[in-house]
């Protein structure tokens, strides 16, 4: 009879981390950071690092808002909202003055998103209405 395996949790892995030295975690750290990139605009947003920490984000959302017909791609919002979740989990609550310009941001580009077509506008207002209500 097959016995049912438990799935390792965040408890499991923070048991583990508390044998790492300083040098250990450093390693891990490096290890992961090398391992992908989302890894890498993970640790660059929640530490402030580069010029435009948002860059990897906007690609993304780039990406599936606007795509390249040429290619045969097409458009996903779901998509598209997927980078915005990870930027919100990457980074620590910011201050008021510097939330604001983001927002005015995120609201210029839900307002160009009612010229494309498809349900994009839409999506957008309920996508703002959802972080505006969870900030």
């Amino acid at each position: 009879m097959a016995t049912k395996k438990n799935t390792p949790s965040w408890s499991d892995v923070k048991t583990k981390l508390v044998d790492f030295d300083r040098a250990g975690l450093l390693g891990l750290l490096q290890n992961l950071y090398a391992a992908n990139k989302d890894n890498q605009a993970f640790l660059h947003a929640r530490l402030s690092l580069g010029d435009d920490v948002l860059k990897p984000y906007k690609v993304i959302i780039d990406r599936w808002l606007w795509p390249d017909v040429f290619k045969n791609q097409d458009t996903s919002v779901a998509k598209a909202k997927k980078p915005i979740a990870d930027y919100k989990k990457a980074i620590a609550s910011l201050a008021d003055a510097q939330r604001q310009p983001f927002w005015d941001r995120l609201d210029a580009v839900r307002s160009t998103c009612h010229n494309f077509g498809y349900g994009v506008g839409d999506d957008m207002d309920d996508l703002l209405a959802e972080y505006e209500a969870d900030d």
